[in-house]
């Protein structure tokens, strides 16, 4: 049950974040009506093409608390506009409507795993709502035909066309207590069916299948339902995931993705990355040989109707411990698994990340990327990222010379089968003890932005900066120090950075905005030549000591999208709301407040 809870966690977590990240897709000018405090508005997002939709799980729908709604949003052109507000009819106190969310086409289908149905108490549904013109109605309320109290249906779901994928991870199995199941619903003009439900072959108490799911293929006909707390075997707790196809009306598990190797709390499936017909799924607490938890990712592939294990990936020289398989990335033949509690020689927690090519079906480690002057507690590979034939490697507790905890991060480059690197450790060229260099961290193309929110700018400690490194053939240059004008002391400016193209965001969430301390703002920055020029600071209409606007940011060409995690909104301290600003010329507007 501790594996199912961490897995919840991060599964709340990871919904929150994805929240801002899918807001961010284009201009956006929405307002959340009678927002209030713990509504989680945000919980749950989805876009397709003009319209999104956002979850309010904990929403009080008029006596009713914690009913939950779901609203839509449309694109009109020039800004986005309320367009509905769902609410399940029949809806009542706790059933969390809007816990999951999906969109397809003029349909939305929104979770909602707390809802009693009969006499049933937690059994949970799931709402599929349809569009006419600009008019949202109830089409049905999925039910499990089999459900009971407890089961959590609408936990997770997905969308497809005319087909829906629900799931009710605390669904007991026969005598097996939350083992977890999936349904799947089809509909037939304006009727929904209830058209199969998915088990796991072999599944057990306390698996949770169905935690996560997805659709795919051109009509649904594949899905994958994640069992991270699967017992395998006698092994609890070693995860894995199991693919069901469709022919005709007939669904089929065609696998279950399981480690050759798996053990007792490997908890496969911790972080995951998917290219096409290849699947990268984590185990960081895989105990390899006699190395506890020192980690492991195994590539899956599909060939016509067959899922194999392709191959297990471990650090060559990986002790107990490391953690490989932290953070992944995946692109194409080309795997890099970090690995942040890696000891490298005598230095504890140093931390490195490796590359895997493809060829042909066979995996090769073929680089092992550490830093040239690391040293224990660096914590290399806290944060990756993989463009192409570029790897950045984040380092935020690193020791630049006797400068303790000033960070860095790290470029490496591939020419033709080889890794050359780093190409240069990126470093503030006055770098200092704790400016936290590494922080945050983005690239495009031959750029990349390092935060590093506590640098101490002149006299003003913890005022932070951000610096802008290009790349010239296999060199890397810094080309800027970006620092806030009129920045102050414990502004942490470097805090979450975003580049798009020649423009820098930078978010200082501890910035005072006239006499609110801790208010925050987000800096622009653009580029002509190699000159950078500061260009705006976003700061919140109406905003207030302690928002933390800039603790998130985000840049799609001239839209920016800026998080403000403690917001008070109304009388709701720490409800929090996302900003979004548009520029047109060299003016940013903010555009609208999302809550």
């Amino acid at each position: 049950m501790a594996g199912v809870i961490r897995l919840v966690a991060a599964l709340a977590a990871f919904m929150f974040a994805c929240s801002a990240f899918a807001q961010r897709s284009t201009p956006l000018q929405v307002l959340q009506p009678s927002g209030a405090g713990s509504d989680l508005f945000g919980s749950a997002v989805a876009i397709d093409g003009d319209t999104m939709i956002v979850g309010a799980p904990r929403d009080d729908v008029g006596a009713n608390a914690d009913q939950g709604s779901a609203h839509i949003y449309r694109w009109t052109g020039s800004g986005w506009t309320l367009e509905a507000t769902l609410t399940a009819t029949g809806g009542a106190a706790g059933d969390q409507f809007g816990i999951s969310v999906a969109l397809s086409g003029d349909t939305a289908l929104v979770g909602a795993n707390s809802d009693t149905v009969g006499a049933n108490a937690g059994q949970g549904s799931a709402y599929v709502f349809t569009r006419s013109g600009s008019t949202w109605t109830q089409q049905a309320q999925l039910t499990a035909t089999d459900g009971a109290a407890s089961d959590n249906l609408g936990v997770s779901v997905a969308l497809s066309g005319d087909t829906a994928l629900v799931a009710a991870y605390f669904d007991d199995v026969g005598a097996n207590v939350d083992q977890g199941s999936a349904y799947i619903f089809t509909r037939s003009g304006t009727t929904w069916t209830q058209q199969a439900q998915l088990t796991a072959t072999g599944g057990a108490g306390g698996d949770n299948f169905g935690v996560s799911v997805a659709l795919g293929g051109g009509a649904g006909d594949t899905a994958l339902v994640g069992a991270a707390s699967d017992d395998v075997g006698a092994n609890a707790n070693q995860g894995s995931a199991y693919v069901f196809t469709r022919s005709g009306t007939t669904w089929t598990q065609q696998a279950q993705l399981t480690a050759t190797d798996g053990a007792a709390s490997d908890n496969l499936g911790v972080s995951v990355a998917l290219s096409g017909d290849t699947a990268l799924v984590a185990a960081y607490f895989d105990d390899v040989g006699a190395n506890v938890d020192q980690g492991s990712a195994y590539i899956f592939t599909r060939s016509g109707t067959t899922w194999t294990q392709q191959a297990q990936l471990t650090a060559t020289g990986g002790a107990g411990g490391d953690n490989f398989g932290v953070s992944v990335a995946l692109s194409g033949d080309t795997a890099l698994v970090a690995a942040y509690f890696d000891d490298v020689g005598a230095n504890v927690d140093q931390g490195s990340a490796y590359i895997f090519t493809r060829s042909g079906t066979t995996w090769t480690q073929q680089a092992q990327l550490t830093a040239s002057d690391g040293a224990a507690g660096d914590f290399f590979g806290v944060s990756v990222a993989l463009s192409g034939d570029t790897a950045l490697v984040g380092a935020h507790f690193d020791n630049v010379g006797a400068n303790t905890d000033q960070g860095s991060a790290w470029i490496f480059s591939r020419i033709g089968t080889k890794w050359i690197g780093p190409d240069l450790q990126l470093l503030a060229s006055n770098g200092a003890a704790n400016d936290n260099f590494g922080i945050s961290v983005a690239l495009s193309g031959d750029t990349a932005l390092v935060g590093a929110y506590v640098d101490d700018v002149g006299a003003n400690a913890n005022q932070g900066s951000a610096y802008v490194f290009t790349r010239s053939g296999s060199t890397w240059t810094q080309q800027a120090q970006l620092t806030a004008t009129g920045g102050a002391a414990g502004d942490l400016f470097g805090i979450s950075v975003a580049l798009s193209g020649d423009t820098a965001l930078v978010g200082a969430n501890s910035d005072t905005v006239g006499a609110n301390a801790g208010q925050g703002s987000a800096y622009v920055f653009t580029r002509s030549g190699s000159t950078w020029t500061q260009q705006a600071q976003l700061t919140a209409s109406g905003g207030a000591a302690g928002d933390q606007f800039g603790i998130s940011v985000a840049i799609s060409g001239d839209t920016a999208l800026v998080g403000a995690n403690s917001d008070t909104v109304g009388a709701n301290a720490g409800q929090g709301s996302a900003y979004v600003f548009t520029r047109s010329g060299s003016t940013w507007t903010q555009q609208a407040q999302l809550t």
